[in-house]
């Protein structure tokens, strides 16, 4: 039997969308025959993630193994005043202890992951597919070629890592922190066999990082998962008098800038289109920034923030709308993240309010929805709501197949693979 060993920090039970894409793959590898192993963090808290039920086959068979982090437990989501200020202590001693980025959760996971590691290279399983971030353990296990010469790594960086402007906090680290990231980077080229990452953006940035002709780069998108998107046993889409427009997931910080914009829009059509405004409805399911109640006060009577949403509810919640929003941070104006591909699977109209930059062309591209750009979301909005209004349809034609998991596992099987006969790509 094909032997893999997936190293992800965050997995089911651990929630948060990072665990996603890995607990997704595993189901489909275990269930196309492969002997998989999971290797992920250990974390001091309970809490339940959406995909736990994508992982039952696997811990059921004992495939699954936790390794405590290392990680100062205060460092997670502080509440009381004395874990409040021990968070402040642990940050201190991580800040002496940790080059680079010590917001990373991996940075001491080294010492109790490389054993568990090693354990498994010795019961046959010299496969091995990392994913980050965290980042830091990636450059640790980097460093078992040492003394494993036979076995192919695979790192697989499902967002960008020193030039990420919206996550993990690498645009706030000093320069010589951020120079260790850098270098940290550097090594992951030279070390391992194969990059893969989500967006052909950051594989062209690690295909420049490549001093070597030995690393391989490819890219392997996100997509939805047909097990996640049933619908419920409705006769049909609710019809509703309101042109209702959901946003499922987590709004970032760095998105609140067209989050104004955008209300903006909203308060020109309420003074000069009042009847299209009457019509409007907006729900926000998921996470959001503190400031997001404030922002969107001035037009509470169409906009509601609902919290987050049982993962059961969410096909039915999406479908069950006129259109579905993204609102992308500038530095990110190329994702085609989880949810897009879930928006598009339940073929609704998708509304891209962002700079201007590829996920926007590519949805008015296939007829898909409507960029709403920076600088022009008012004339852009309303043209939207006109062409909704008059029944516009998304292209139909569209070929979903390629962007569901099952089929983005064989792909990633075809690397796997690969490497597994130690044949060169």
């Amino acid at each position: 039997m094909k032997k893999f060993l997936i190293i992800a920090y965050t997995f089911p039970p651990t929630p948060g969308v990072g665990g996603r894409r890995w607990a997704k793959f595993a189901k489909y590898l275990h269930r196309k025959g492969y002997d998989v192993r999971v290797i992920a963090a250990k974390v001091p808290y309970e809490q339940e993630s959406h995909w736990s039920a994508d992982i039952e086959a696997l811990a059921d068979e004992g495939r699954i193994t936790y390794v405590q982090s290392g990680y100062p437990k205060y460092m997670y989501s502080p509440k009381t005043f004395f874990e409040k200020v021990m968070y402040r202590v642990s940050l201190a001693y991580l800040k002496l202890r940790v080059k680079g980025q010590y917001y990373d959760p991996s940075v001491l996971w080294k010492k109790h992951l490389i054993p568990v590691v090693e354990e498994h290279i010795e019961e046959g399983y010299k496969t091995i597919v990392a994913t980050g971030a965290p980042f830091r353990y990636l450059t640790d296990l980097g460093a078992l070629k040492n003394n494993h010469s036979d076995i192919k790594l695979i790192a697989d960086i499902r967002d960008p890592w020193t030039t990420n402007k919206t996550s993990y906090g690498y645009d706030s680290l000093s320069p010589e922190r951020l120079n260790f990231e850098k270098k940290s980077e550097q090594s992951l080229v030279q070390n391992f066999d194969h990059i893969i990452t989500v967006y052909r953006e950051t594989t062209v940035y690690f295909e420049k990082l490549n001093l070597t002709t030995k690393c391989i780069f490819s890219t392997i998108r996100n997509g939805f998962d047909y097990d996640d998107m049933r619908l419920s046993d409705l006769e049909g889409k609710i019809e509703t008098e309101k042109l209702k427009f959901v946003f499922v997931g987590t709004f970032y910080q760095k998105a609140l800038h067209n989050l104004n914009e955008f209300m903006k829009a909203l308060d020109t059509i309420k003074s000069s289109h009042q009847t299209i405004y009457e019509r409007l409805q907006f729900d926000f399911y998921g996470d959001v920034p503190k400031q997001f109640n404030k922002i969107i006060k001035p037009h509470q009577n169409i906009i509601k923030f609902h919290g987050k949403i049982p993962l059961n509810k969410v096909a039915d919640t999406i479908y069950n709308s006129s259109g579905a929003m993204l609102f992308l941070t500038d530095d990110m104006n190329y994702s085609f993240s989880t949810k897009f591909y879930e928006y598009i699977s339940l073929k609704r109209v998708l509304l891209i309010v962002s700079k201007e930059g590829t996920t926007g062309e590519f949805v008015e591209k296939n007829n898909l929805g409507f960029m709403i750009s920076q600088g022009n979301m008012y004339n852009q909005l309303l043209f939207a709501i006109h062409k909704i209004s008059d029944g516009y349809q998304v292209n139909e034609s569209f070929d979903l197949t390629q962007y569901s998991v099952e089929h983005l596992t064989d792909e990633l099987i075809d690397v796997l693979d690969e490497h597994r006969k130690g044949k060169n790509l």
